[in-house]
């Protein structure tokens, strides 16, 4: 494992963020950001992924850059939205030196559709489709063994089928415990893992878990729990806020019931070790 020392510096602002969406990856984040932004009692960052605390390149630059993501307004909860922050074993160190108060968000879905959804992005930015010059430089800004390796990876030609993915990390994970960069499909379904880091540093009623098909089905109700979480008695979401946004992937990758069984079975020897 790479291990980075978290860099000492005083807030340079009052207003710290107090609330994280930590992911997981492909578990929703990008909706719940948008409609916790339409609340008048949050802010949610611009971009709605800044990974300044996942990305070194971005966090040795300090916390005045960090908060040029964020409007300068008092009276509301800003919010960062970066799924990285759950996976990278550094970020719970980082943010609680930064805000031991923080609250977070962790949105969990079954691990094998996560993969499936997971595979499905890259095989696109492999493809073009979601690549940008942006992107690539944002992927490069992480320390230097993980760029490369993303980098790598999405440079394959031609992409590597699910099933061929899923088993190359699988022997990876077999033969060590530390922690693997990216890309990962089986260790980001991990979340107990992730959420032990968190709790490391943070009490556990700081941390709300929120299961993904309960969140997809029952919106305005978890939405309506987060504020409750947030400690927010008025103005409860309903159906006048914009839930039109959806994110479901153009590309078609299914597998079938005993193939999913298999994987599930398979990811927990893993998690479980």
């Amino acid at each position: 494992m790479i291990r980075l020392r978290f860099k000492k510096e005083k807030n340079t602002s009052k207003d710290k963020v107090e609330l994280f969406v930590l992911g997981a990856q492909k578990c929703g984040t990008t909706s719940l950001h948008y409609y916790l932004d339409q609340h008048p009692a949050f802010h949610g960052s611009i971009p709605k992924e800044t990974d300044f605390f996942s990305f070194d390149g971005l966090y040795e630059m300090g916390l005045n850059k960090y908060h040029t993501f964020f409007r300068n307004n008092k009276k509301v909860i800003r919010f960062d939205s970066s799924t990285e922050y759950l996976y990278m074993p550094y970020c719970a160190e980082r943010i609680k030196q930064y805000n031991p108060k923080a609250k977070f968000i962790i949105i969990k879905r079954d691990p094998v559709e996560r993969a499936i959804s997971a595979y499905k992005m890259y095989k696109s930015l492999s493809e073009g489709k979601l690549w940008s010059k942006e992107y690539k430089e944002k992927v490069i800004q992480y320390n230097k063994a993980y760029g490369d390796k993303m980098i790598d990876f999405l440079n394959r030609k031609p992409f590597p089928e699910f099933m061929n993915i899923i088993k190359e990390e699988y022997e990876m994970l077999l033969q060590t415990k530390e922690f693997i960069y990216e890309p990962s499909f089986i260790g980001r379904g991990n979340y107990e893992q992730q959420l032990n880091r968190f709790l490391n540093f943070f009490p556990k009623e700081n941390i709300l878990e929120i299961d993904f098909s309960r969140y997809s089905n029952q919106t305005i109700s978890v939405l309506n729990e987060i504020l409750e979480f947030m400690g927010i008695k008025d103005e409860l979401f309903d159906d006048s806020y914009d839930f039109s946004i959806q994110l479901k992937s153009k590309e078609a990758l299914t597998i079938d019931t005993s193939t999913q069984n298999d994987l599930s079975i398979m990811f927990e020897s893993i998690y479980k070790s």
